[in-house]
């Protein structure tokens, strides 16, 4: 478990793939809760983070490693670099990017980033939207038609449901940072 992550990590060879992140993520997952299962998705979503970074910000390479996955891992995948792409935690830190902007012409851009998706990777693709559109607007009725334009009515649900899983999050965590005060 805890020795095949260590020995991985420190090793400059180390690629992910197909075979490694089901590997890894079994590892550490057997490690953490004594089960070997693929239930881990979790840690997918965050290797599709760890892909971006390690296809240097080509969003094209890491979607095309997460083509390779299980279906089941696909869309975790999939969420994970669209979710980095936007987001660009790993790659401000590590000095690969500038951060997204989150305003008009930044959605603009990652619509257009979408648009050249289909199936699991553009529902995926639209969903990791919200985290645009719900810096630029709060109001429902406003991200539900920005979300329309997802191409297929489940990408748009997906747009919609985790805007708002976005929105109701931040509520609360400012609820609380100011019920810590």
């Amino acid at each position: 478990g805890a020795d095949y992550v260590i020995a991985n990590l420190s090793d400059p060879e180390f690629k992910l793939d197909a075979k490694t992140i089901p590997q890894f993520c079994n590892s550490i997952r057997k490690t953490v809760l004594g089960s070997e299962e693929i239930g881990s998705i979790g840690c997918i979503h965050i290797m599709g983070h760890l892909l971006l970074v390690e296809e240097e910000t080509d969003v094209a390479s890491a979607i095309k490693v997460c083509d390779t996955l299980t279906p089941q891992a696909q869309y975790e995948c999939y969420q994970g670099a669209f979710m980095e792409n936007v987001t660009r935690n790993n790659l401000v830190i590590h000095g690969m990017a500038k951060p997204f902007p989150m305003n008009e012409a930044g959605a603009s851009l990652q619509e257009d980033i979408c648009r050249q998706y289909t199936g699991l990777a553009a529902q995926a693709c639209w969903r990791e939207l919200a985290h645009i559109y719900t810096n630029i607007m709060r109001d429902p009725e406003q991200i539900q038609r920005r979300c329309s334009r997802a191409p297929t009515e489940l990408a748009q649900d997906e747009c919609y449901i985790h805007s708002m899983q976005v929105v109701i999050h931040d509520t609360a965590s400012a609820k609380h940072e100011t019920m810590v005060k």
